[in-house]
């Protein structure tokens, strides 16, 4: 006869289980009681989480793509919005180029009437230099959106 290991109740030399509290005798009967129970829940554990983890990539991924979508739908709007921007601008230059030109001709008949008043010819080339200031600065304003889209 030898003692439980457990419970130190006397049992057959051959148990390989004691009777009175059920448990196992040898290492091998012990880890096959308690071990594999303890090492099904950790594999469950695992592939739970490696489940956990695969599905939380595929949500990374698919919310990426939508941040890279809306991406690419804001930089064609802004490119479309500098397009016509570019546009407007180039039709409000076209509007004071020819605005521009009209005032030079009435400036150059003005000029041929020959009047001699030196505050006379002195008012026609202050308005000689706006209007070139003023091509200056409708360049300016043409040249603003096209560098706005080689930016871009």
């Amino acid at each position: 006869m030898k003692k439980c290991r457990l419970c130190k109740q006397d049992i057959e030399d051959d148990a390989k289980k004691c009777d009175k509290c059920g448990s196992y005798q040898t290492y091998l009967g012990r880890f096959v009681h308690i071990g594999i129970p303890i090492i099904s829940v950790l594999l469950a554990v695992l592939s739970w989480g490696q489940t956990y983890l695969e599905n939380q990539a595929k949500k990374d991924a698919i919310e990426g793509e939508k941040a890279a979508q809306e991406m690419t739908t804001v930089a064609t709007e802004q490119k479309e919005n500098a397009v016509m921007e570019k546009e407007i601008a180039q039709q409000t230059a076209d509007r004071y180029n020819e605005a521009l030109t009209q005032i030079g001709r009435e400036v150059s008949s003005m000029r041929e009437l020959n009047i001699e008043s030196p505050v006379y010819r002195q008012k026609l080339n202050t308005i000689d230099r706006n209007i070139e200031l003023s091509r200056e600065h409708v360049r300016n304003l043409e040249e603003r959106p096209i560098r706005r889209l080689e930016e871009e």
